[in-house]
């Protein structure tokens, strides 16, 4: 799998499969449902959370349920909005099977 650092701008080549999974994770937490043609149910519905017609934390939670099976636990903390309110922030605590956790914080605008 090639996957894109942010924080570094660079590219690298990923074989370990711990690695491949989140990567797999954290990428359908960043995809909008219905963005991916080939399977429209994958991804965060952002649309209904902007639309207050959904719970973010709800959203992100069937998202992970889908990809429990790869790590040992996948926690979702409860959103926090800024002060004005025009943004939400959701940490994510991954913790792989052999107990390495990974941290992610998924972060819209409303």
């Amino acid at each position: 799998m090639i996957i894109y650092d942010s924080q570094t701008d660079t590219w690298s080549s990923v074989e370990d499969l711990q690695k491949v999974a989140s990567e797999n994770l954290f990428q359908e937490l960043r995809l909008w449902r219905g963005e991916n043609p080939l399977d429209t149910e994958r991804g965060v519905d952002y649309w209904g959370v902007l639309n207050f017609t959904t719970f973010l934390k709800v959203s992100v939670e069937e998202v992970c349920e889908r990809h429990i099976k790869n790590f040992a636990s996948i926690e979702v903390g409860d959103p926090v909005y800024s002060d004005d309110r025009e943004t939400i922030r959701l940490d994510i605590l991954v913790t792989q099977k052999d107990l390495t956790q990974l941290r992610e914080t998924l972060e819209i605008g409303l």
